[in-house]
């Protein structure tokens, strides 16, 4: 295979992977799997910025060829907003991930911060190996890409906690009130 059609593959993998899903792993770990196996790298995790962008938590992992715990023991703090600190917010994450994350001799990462259409960090994408290489034009277009399915998949997370909240406002509302809800469907009503 030459070159060329290596880092073809390596991309089509990378667009592809995250819906081929291996039961009871999800979404975020199928990017991260996308991202160290298009890369050939060793590791691979997606986090998540909360509300303010000021803290991130590991929502999937992958390392070694398998999935594996990225639950942050702490949220790392990263600085909000548009001036996101890639760097600050990739050695924070390391920092707080679990074993075998933190004993992992890092001497070569890849970052890319997910932004919402306004500019703002949703997440960070972040690439790990034991070697250093020169930055590479084509392992740059498989982390955006990895980083546009990313960025996909929090809104879609985002969008679900904003439903499952207007629900419970909707339920505190409804007993409070004393009221109830139901459905009346004019093209079933006879009489």
């Amino acid at each position: 295979m030459s070159p060329a059609e290596h880092v073809r593959a390596r991309q089509r993998h990378t667009s592809e992977a995250p819906f081929e899903l291996d039961p009871g792993v999800g979404v975020c770990v199928a990017i991260a799997r996308a991202v160290a196996d298009g890369l050939a790298w060793r590791g691979a995790a997606l986090a998540r910025c909360d509300a303010d962008g000021g803290r991130l938590k590991c929502l999937g992992a992958w390392l070694d060829g398998a999935p594996c715990p990225g639950e942050s023991r702490t949220p790392a703090t990263a600085s909000p907003g548009s001036d996101f600190d890639e760097a600050a917010a990739a050695d924070a994450l390391l920092a707080s991930l679990p074993p075998p994350w933190s004993a992992l001799p890092v001497t070569d990462c890849r970052t890319r911060v997910v932004r919402d259409n306004a500019g703002h960090a949703m997440g960070l994408l972040l690439a790990v190996d034991g070697h250093t290489a020169p930055p590479d034009p084509d392992e740059e277009a498989l982390l955006k890409l990895a980083a546009a399915r990313a960025r996909v998949e929090l809104e879609r997370q985002l969008a679900d906690e904003r439903l499952r909240e207007s629900e419970a406002r909707m339920r505190v509302a409804l007993e409070a009130g004393a009221l109830g809800m139901g459905e009346w469907d004019l093209g079933q009503e006879t009489g």
